[in-house]
This record gives C-alpha cells, sequence and structure tokens, in this order.
C-alpha cells in the first residue's frame, strides 16, 4: 500500500467498553488505488464506530476536488464522518463561496457531519462493516446523533443543562457511548509563513465556547497542530490535527524537519502528545499538494481506539497520568 496504518490507544473513564476512531487527513486529492478504493478497504477493515476528518481532503482549486469529496461520501457508507475544513476548504470557501456551499449541503444530505466551529454529540455502538459479495462496501449500522443538528457554539451539555446522556432519547439503545465532537475552524490568515503565530485560549473559547466538561467523551478536529497547548488547555479528551504533512522528513520518530510555516524543528510536528490529562494525536496525512517530498515519513491512516478505564491509579498532586510528563510526544 501506498501508506501505513497507525494506531494508538487511550485510556478513558468515559465510555463503556471501547470506541474505535479512524482518523484521515490532508489527502490532497490524492488517489490510493483507483477512486481511493485501497483506503477505503483499510477503512472498511479497521471497522471504525466514527471517522474522524481532520481537513485538507482537497486542493484549494475547483479543479483538485473530485477525489477528496468522493472520498468523503464512499467513506459515509462504511460509519458517520465527522468533518472539520483545514486551510484549503477555507480558501475554497472564501474564493468559491456559491459552489462550496453547494457541495456542503449535498454531503451533509449523504450524512457528512461538518463541524467548523460548531459541535454535535454521537450515540455510538459497537458495529461492523465490511466487504460484500459483489465487492461493494457495505452500509454501516445506524447510529444517532443526539443532539440534532449542529448549532455553532453549541455547549458540551444537553438541552436541558445536563449533562448530552441525561438528556438523550430514551429509544438509544443499551451500551452506547455519548461522544461529543468539536471543530475549529481557525481564521486563513493564521496559516500566512514565514510569521510566528499565537492563537489564544480567549480567542478559542470565543469560537467554540466553553471547554467540554461532565461525564461525555470529547473530541476536538483542529487541522492545525502548532497551537496544540491551546488545544489541549481548552479540554476535549482527544484533539486531532494534520497540516503539516509529517514535516517532510522525520529526523526521529516524532521530531519533524520543518513546518509549513518555514520553521525548522517544529515542537508538534507528529505523533502523540499529552498534559496528564487531555490526549492530542497529530497525523502525517496521506498526501501532498506543493512538494511531494517525504524522508522515513510515510502516509498514514489512524486508528485511535479509546478503551474503558474502569479504575485509575492514584497520583502525587501535579503528576501526569498515562506515562505523560508534561507536554511531551509519544510516537507509535
Amino acid at each position: 500500500m501506498s501508506f501505513k496504518v497507525v494506531r494508538y490507544q487511550i485510556p478513558s473513564k468515559k465510555i463503556e467498553g471501547n470506541l474505535r476512531f479512524a482518523l484521515l487527513s490532508d489527502l490532497h486529492n490524492r488517489q490510493h488505488g483507483p477512486h481511493n478504493r485501497d483506503l477505503l478497504s483499510a477503512i472498511v477493515a479497521a471497522r471504525p464506530d466514527l471517522i474522524l476528518v481532520a481537513g485538507d481532503m482537497t486542493i484549494a482549486r475547483t479543479s483538485e476536488t473530485a477525489e477528496g469529496i468522493r472520498l468523503l461520501r464512499e467513506m459515509q457508507k462504511i460509519a458517520p464522518v465527522a468533518f472539520a475544513n483545514g486551510n484549503h476548504e477555507s480558501k475554497l470557501h472564501i474564493n468559491h463561496h456559491d459552489d462550496f456551499e453547494r457541495v456542503q449541503a449535498e454531503l451533509e444530505a449523504d450524512g457528512v457531519t461538518f463541524l467548523n466551529n460548531r459541535s454535535q454529540t454521537f450515540s455510538l455502538g459497537g458495529r461492523g462493516a465490511g466487504l460484500s459479495d459483489e465487492n461493494e462496501l457495505a452500509p454501516r449500522e445506524e447510529f444517532r446523533q443526539v443532539s440534532g443538528p449542529a448549532v455553532e457554539n453549541a455547549p458540551a451539555e444537553g438541552p436541558a443543562g445536563g449533562s448530552a446522556a441525561e438528556n438523550a432519547p430514551a429509544a438509544v439503545s443499551a451500551g452506547a457511548n455519548f461522544v461529543t465532537g468539536y471543530g475549529l475552524e481557525i481564521p486563513v490568515d493564521l496559516y500566512k509563513k514565514f510569521r510566528v503565530q499565537h492563537f489564544s485560549l480567549q480567542e478559542m473559547q470565543t469560537m467554540l465556547g466553553e471547554r467540554p466538561g461532565g461525564d461525555t467523551f470529547s473530541f476536538l478536529l483542529a487541522h492545525n497542530p502548532q497551537f496544540m497547548p491551546t488545544y489541549l488547555a481548552w479540554g476535549a479528551d482527544l484533539v486531532v490535527c494534520g497540516h503539516f504533512h509529517g514535516g517532510i522528513m522525520r529526523l526521529t520518530d516524532h521530531q519533524v524537519l520543518v513546518s509549513p510555516y518555514g520553521f525548522p524543528l517544529p515542537r508538534f510536528g507528529y505523533g502523540r502528545y499529552c498534559d496528564g490529562r487531555h490526549t492530542g494525536i497529530v497525523t502525517s496525512g496521506l498526501g501532498d499538494h506543493a512538494l511531494d517530498i517525504r524522508i522515513h515519513n510515510p502516509m498514514e491512516l489512524v486508528i485511535i481506539d479509546v478503551v474503558e478505564r474502569k479504575k485509575r491509579r492514584k497520583t502525587q498532586e501535579g503528576e501526569p497520568q498515562d506515562g505523560c510528563r508534561g507536554l511531551m510526544s509519544d510516537a507509535p
């Protein structure tokens, strides 16, 4: 295959049993097999409960969007898809507003959930997907979007002020896990090269609201990992990013050579980052656009298993948990 399958495991007291996410980013209209058949087959084999897409499935030109759009439609047949814009989609939205709005409406009608400065609570249960005898992607089992249509700055709590789980419809099947997803679309100016950019917790709260809380597991789609400390401070249990493409070359398992800003040795270029309570994962992505060079830096599909943790060991005050010490990297 033209990509690797990379796996992470994250313990959480907020889920029962386990959940599996597939994470994709930065396809940039590339094909892995005809119409991404190899990539779709790998996703089917992983049997995810939810597919997370951290942006840049296209290139910021309307002539180079077809494969990214096609893949979103096909993945929705396997499992629910949560998507947030990368800088290329943000530019498309600005420069080709009407076309972008039309395609987004069509994808939403197909079931893709867009999380651009919005939130959505899902009810997810164990589910399988596979290839049928006709060699077509088998349809997924049903899932429920508990909180209804995505609403800008929607809080993690349900409409009555309790947790999403407390306010969920009674018809949700036993054993379901409630997961609240958030998506962050930062201004395109924050992607400008050769500048030291800053994005504060206050700015993030203005865009997404207060940090998630309660007993519902939460994830954040945030394309640009440059601001990982802000994302983790905001408080989602899992943050997923792309954008850096693995930095052209990985010097060690997690240290990348250069960021898209043009600066060497960025701190958050690839791998897993923890602050003791929250986890961030940066993927090297599934494509390139301006510079198609990778050294010790394969493209990848990421599989994230969130596993139930029934007991938490006692720690000294201030001691990070789960093996993380401070904001550190842990490559797979």
